[in-house]
């Protein structure tokens, strides 16, 4: 690799082990209620996406090689906006199954989908 390619460059382990890149069967996602868009900015939305295609029955695979991904500062936004999306982490996490399809089936941004 030329130097002038990694200039300025680094690579780093992460402790982010729910997100960085996702692959879903197009019906699986929609089945678990896709995206949450109520999660505004930075937060913990991939951890969320995660627990709950486990907690709705997806098989969840991981592959065994670095992934990469280009970094960004945590929380650039509105503070207010991570202590909500944390508060938001917190009560979908406690809520069983059958809680969290009803939630996901009420969500007035659905609505725009037609799926």
């Amino acid at each position: 690799m030329s130097p002038l390619l990694n200039e300025g460059m680094q690579i780093m382990p992460s402790p982010a082990t729910k997100g960085q890149s996702i692959f879903f069967k197009t019906s699986s996602y929609k089945s678990i209620g896709g995206e949450n868009e109520e999660f505004v900015g930075w937060g913990p939305e991939d951890l969320e996406r995660y627990s709950r295609a486990v907690k709705l029955g997806l098989a969840v695979c991981r592959v065994d090689s670095p992934v990469v991904h280009l970094e960004h500062p945590p929380g650039a936004g509105n503070p207010k906006e991570l202590e909500s999306n944390k508060k938001l982490y917190d009560e979908l996490s406690k809520k069983s199954p059958d809680e969290l399809r009803k939630y996901y089936d009420s969500v007035e941004y659905k609505k725009d989908y037609w799926w």
